[in-house]
């Protein structure tokens, strides 16, 4: 079947919110058409997400969708995409729709010099799987994938009030955990120089003060930074990256950094700034905070499960990764045809 990929805009409203509704609904969600609506309609007008919408070729019939949510590998220090859905209506399956909704998805990655796109399907999704690995996605071995569930509905105006001035927290004597100002770009680059050389990565100041000084200026991540005031020195810091849970239609955010420089460690201080975090997401009507860690970090993972952490074993997560050549790639067109071969249901 041949597929018209496109990129939708506000005009497509009607027919993402019924696919919406219907790919909720295959995940056991009550149906909420008008809630639906206002998260498809809020990620198309705050351009916070990527859209792609399958139409049958010379028809104005809908048959899927996939939706990027825009990241960073901070490690990296590279855009990432999170492709957090991908659905197509059931007379359309095995059809090659979602090949085409993923062919488009990862151009789109390449054309905006991402490193590499990212995804979870659920453990016994196995015609998924089957199709992300044709496509040469690589199951993650190295790292366990942890969520905190954050409460919800009672938090009282007390409450808030209570969390706002967690804004600035004095986690322990001395020690001032607070959000990252444009004046702290120094000691920050510094530190988060020293994050990415504990996981092999080169000594690079200049472009980690780049990377930050870009991430702040774009408002694109909420990093904390943990001060001595005693020796006036920076001894950590904490990065999240917003996202959302589609199927809850909520706002989440991914713990992609928290790093302590060794003679901090080992005395509660990490257990004190995930408070923090927790906290302050919270107040930002998060339903949930993401993590990752490797596999063989015994320690954090320990860290992480006595603060309420679970780990996913629920599904398998999958990351594909392009070549550096962004920027000699030409930018193609939104308004995509190709024919539709693999079979695939999601």
């Amino acid at each position: 079947m041949r597929s018209k990929i496109v990129s939708p805009s506000l005009s497509n409203l009607g027919h993402l919110t019924e696919l919406f509704c219907q790919y909720r609904t295959f995940y056991k969600q009550p149906l909420d058409f008008e809630k639906t609506r206002k998260f498809v309609f809020d990620r198309l007008n705050m351009k916070d997400s990527i859209f792609f919408m399958a139409y049958e070729k010379g028809s104005k019939v809908a048959m899927g969708f996939t939706q990027l949510y825009p990241s960073f590998t901070s490690v990296g220090m590279q855009r990432i995409y999170i492709l957090n859905d991908l659905y197509v209506a059931p007379e359309y399956r095995g059809k090659g729709v979602s090949k085409a909704l993923l062919t488009r998805a990862h151009e789109f990655s390449i054309e905006n010099g991402a490193q590499k796109v990212s995804l979870m399907t659920a453990d016994n999704n196995i015609i998924a799987q089957k199709l992300y690995e044709s496509l040469d996605y690589n199951f993650d071995t190295q790292f366990s994938h942890y969520n905190f569930i954050l409460p919800q509905n009672n938090i009282t105006e007390n409450s808030f009030q209570k969390l706002r001035t967690l804004r600035t927290s004095y986690i322990k004597e001395n020690l001032e955990l607070r959000a990252v100002t444009a004046k702290d770009l120094e000691s920050l680059s510094v530190l988060f120089d020293k994050y990415r050389t504990f996981y092999k990565k080169e000594s690079d100041i200049s472009s980690a003060k780049k990377f930050l000084e870009t991430r702040l200026m774009n408002n694109d991540s909420k990093i904390f930074i943990l001060e001595n005031n005693e020796t006036a020195s920076s001894v950590g810091f904490a990065q999240l990256y917003p996202c959302f849970t589609s199927v809850g239609l909520q706002r989440t955010y991914i713990l992609n950094d928290l790093y302590i420089i060794p003679e901090y460690r080992n005395q509660g201080i990490g257990k004190c700034v995930l408070d923090f975090i927790h906290q302050y997401c919270m107040e930002e009507g998060a339903q949930k905070v993401s993590l990752m860690t490797a596999k063989d970090n015994i320690h954090a993972q320990k860290l992480y499960e006595k603060k309420g952490y679970i780990l996913d074993t629920t599904f398998k997560h999958y990351n594909l990764h392009f070549p550096n050549i962004a920027q000699e790639v030409t930018p193609l067109s939104i308004n995509h045809t190709m024919d539709s071969k693999v079979i695939s249901r999601h």
